[in-house]
């Protein structure tokens, strides 16, 4: 299975960063092109609806909408996942993103990201390139550059 894991720690409870990486997304996910999913380029507000089947959104206006996701599992506060559609309609059933957390006895929270299901991404677009090392290495890195915005906020 192709499939990316990005580990930090972060100060804090658990319930914080569960917290930051759900409710405050969009103050921490990065924005510009390389970070957000509008295939015109727009940059909207990143948001997540809790719970299963929940939604994971771009918005732009009140009725101008992107969904990106779809809550699988919200198990505040040592689970999360989400289904991450592949960003072309009709591109596929796209990719699972599972979050950890776990407290650590020295009050820290190690978040443990694995994002899978890279093998299920169409062969055409442009995330046809993620079935590559290279490019798996370069999620990887994105990942990263994502999380270290989760950890300066956390309390």
């Amino acid at each position: 299975m192709s499939e990316v894991v990005v580990r930090t720690r972060v100060r804090g409870a658990a319930a914080a960063a569960f917290r930051r990486f759900t409710a405050e997304v969009d103050g921490w996910w990065k924005r510009g092109p390389r970070f957000r999913f509008d295939p015109q380029g727009r940059e909207g507000k990143l948001a997540f609806e809790e719970g299963e089947g929940g939604r994971f959104l771009e918005r732009f206006g009140d009725d101008d909408v992107l969904e990106v996701g779809r809550v699988l599992t919200w198990e505040p506060p040592r689970l999360f996942a989400f289904r991450l559609h592949p960003p072309a309609p009709g591109g596929g059933s796209g990719t699972r993103v599972e979050v950890r957390f776990e407290a650590t006895d020295d009050g820290f929270t190690r978040v443990t990201l694995t994002h899978s299901g890279l093998d299920t991404v169409p062969t055409g677009g442009r995330m046809r390139a993620l079935r590559s090392t290279s490019l798996r290495n370069a999620l990887s890195t994105w990942w990263a550059d994502l999380l270290r915005g989760v950890a300066p906020r956390v309390g």
